[in-house]
């Protein structure tokens, strides 16, 4: 292994949120499945603490995990920014308040998914920044 290097196409955050975005809706159904193993059956036990191949998603969570990850990826289509490329937290909480979702086990879900994006298995550096921030307005937002 090694480090992925910064490329120069990394440097540009908007493409990196839409790339962040694109990678959300081509895999939707299977993220949604995935995040929700956060409250699913644990299995057999592996020694790499974030590996937990065996773990069972919870089919409960679905509704509300799928509308955190729509919510999460209009926050990154979101083209409204302050100065710093950021969104106003208190407009993402409003958004996501309308929502209605169960906070805690909707949150546990996007902490769960935010910890095991991989570079570059799953998107490259700058979209897993991008993704892992905009998961966290989300799930600041849900508590």
């Amino acid at each position: 292994g090694g480090v992925e290097p910064v490329r120069k196409a990394d440097r540009d955050q908007a493409k990196a949120r839409k790339g962040a975005a694109a990678a959300l809706i081509e895999n939707h159904e299977k993220i949604v499945r995935f995040a929700t193993r956060a409250l699913g059956e644990p299995g057999a036990r592996v020694s790499a603490p974030f590996s937990d191949p065996y773990r069972q998603p919870e089919d409960l969570a679905t509704p509300a995990v799928d509308t955190a990850l729509r919510l999460t990826t209009y926050f990154l289509l979101e083209e409204s920014r302050d100065e710093y490329g950021g969104i106003d937290a208190k407009d993402a909480k409003d958004k996501v308040g309308q929502a209605s979702l169960p906070g805690r086990p909707t949150a546990e879900c996007l902490k769960y998914l935010r910890d095991r994006i991989g570079v570059p298995r799953d998107v490259s550096f700058a979209e897993a920044r991008q993704l892992r921030a905009h998961l966290n307005v989300v799930i600041d937002a849900l508590d």
